[in-house]
């Protein structure tokens, strides 16, 4: 039974390495990501351009004839603050997510997909022939971690993507494209100050009062929009950090146990001994 199911995991093998199958689910995966973590950074650092605006601008009033310079915009420096740190995270996020890409290129070689597949028929030809010198020829150390090498550069990337992309669409991609929505409607705000350049609301200020009514408005619109940010944030760090990691984690204990399996045990139909005890040690 271990040498059907030897067999059949290298024909999966095969299959995926000649196919472009986890591949082109890769790429369509950080397409999207890479689109959705590019449009959060833009967005935060058009928020970033609103409030600058606000703390740039300055209005001149005279009360009991005594003039005097107000910048309403004083009071939106903290919430200036944690837009620029989560446009600096989002802009990680992205380049992340564009070598993660690039790694995947990498992984789809021509050159690694043909001796994948050069060294998976040389294994598989193995359990056919039965000969122990054969089995012994391929269980060489160095033919060996060869083997493990190629295929740890070659699926361990597609395998990372695929897994992210999986538990991406189940517990995060619905919760994030909504943040992201609300987000936009941030946006507007500037667009809305953009639009009345010229008779803005802080050039046609003319008491403290006013002054105060219109930042705390400003403020409390922005204001509403820092829980969606931290959620985006600990989204994004999620997405491209810690699932990553995780599950790179696994595809390298993954990759241990295959360097301590006994191949040509598996290829001469011997059930026992499939494991080399020093190095399970």
């Amino acid at each position: 039974m271990k040498k059907y199911g030897s067999i059949a995991v290298i024909l999966i093998l095969l299959l995926l390495n000649i196919s472009d199958i986890i591949d082109d689910a890769g790429h369509e995966y950080f397409n999207k990501a890479i689109k959705n973590a590019g449009t959060t950074y833009l967005i935060a650092r058009g928020i970033n351009g609103v409030i600058s605006v606000i703390q740039d601008g300055e209005i001149m009033v005279s009360p009991a004839g005594v003039g005097a310079s107000i910048s309403p915009g004083e009071i939106l420096d903290p919430l200036n603050d944690l837009i620029e740190q989560f446009s600096d995270i989002m802009l990680l996020a992205t380049a992340s997510l564009g070598i993660q890409k690039l790694l995947l290129v990498f992984s789809a070689w021509w050159l690694f997909k043909s001796a994948v597949l050069l060294s998976l028929i040389a294994v598989l030809a193995g359990f056919f022939l039965k000969s122990r010198h054969f089995a012994s020829k391929l269980n060489n150390p160095i033919f060996y971690k060869i083997l493990i090498i190629l295929l740890s550069i070659r699926f361990i990337i597609p395998f990372i993507v695929v897994s992210n992309g999986i538990f991406e669409s189940i517990f995060l991609s619905d919760r994030l494209n909504d943040k992201i929505e609300k987000i936009q409607l941030v946006e507007n705000l500037a667009a809305e100050i953009d639009g009345n350049e010229e008779e803005g609301w802080f050039r046609n200020l003319v008491n403290k009062t006013q002054i105060k009514e219109k930042t705390t408005l400003i403020k409390e619109k922005l204001s509403n929009s820092v829980d969606n940010i931290i959620d985006l944030i600990a989204l994004f760090m999620i997405q491209t950090v810690l699932f990553p990691i995780s599950f790179l984690y696994l595809a390298l204990k993954l990759a241990k146990f295959l360097f301590v399996y006994d191949f040509s045990q598996a290829m001469l139909g011997n059930p026992r001994g499939t494991f080399r005890e020093t190095d399970l040690r």
